[in-house]
């Protein structure tokens, strides 16, 4: 694997877990705040199509 390749796929894998802990976190407060709950639904949207990035992503 080359080194870019492996900084790239680095890179996805840290904002995958950022967005995870993100959503979780809008999540929980989603349920006492309807304003929120927007917010956790478009973290969940760019979680999700940066997960796909990195699945399609040729390593």
């Amino acid at each position: 694997m080359r080194r870019g390749a492996l900084k790239t796929v680095n890179y996805f894998l840290f904002i995958s877990k950022f967005l995870d802990k993100a959503t979780f976190i809008f999540r929980v407060f989603a349920s006492r705040w309807h304003f929120v709950r927007k917010y956790a639904q478009i973290l969940a949207l760019w979680q999700l199509l940066v997960k796909q990035c990195f699945v399609d992503f040729p390593v």
